[in-house]
């Protein structure tokens, strides 16, 4: 298997409002750990930071993850049952995500 290094980190801030979107690659490549967090300091944001507003709402619906490898030749076989976990979760987070807009 190959070890893969890499991630992102992107800020966006306001005064009254931050939102972060972390991914870091850990274990050698076999574990993704994603991130966000959205900080709402304030019911209000001043006018001229509409812009940030709009960063920050276009960032949070922005987030795509593509894995192009899998590690099925060593014969480290992905349970079905594991994968509908995670298919589940996934849209448990998504629900959840989309509730909050």
């Amino acid at each position: 298997m190959k070890s893969h290094e890499g991630g992102w980190l992107r800020e966006q801030r306001a005064s009254t409002l931050a939102h972060s979107d972390e991914m870091k690659v850990k274990d050698g490549g076999k574990l993704l750990v994603i991130e966000q967090s959205l900080d709402i300091k304030a019911l209000t944001l001043p006018a001229k930071e509409a812009e940030a507003y709009r960063k920050v709402v276009a960032n949070m619906s922005n987030n795509e993850l593509v894995v192009t490898e899998t590690d099925l030749k060593a014969g480290n076989k992905i349970s079905v049952w594991t994968l509908i976990g995670w298919l589940i979760a996934g849209a448990i987070v998504l629900f959840a995500f989309v509730s909050r807009q």
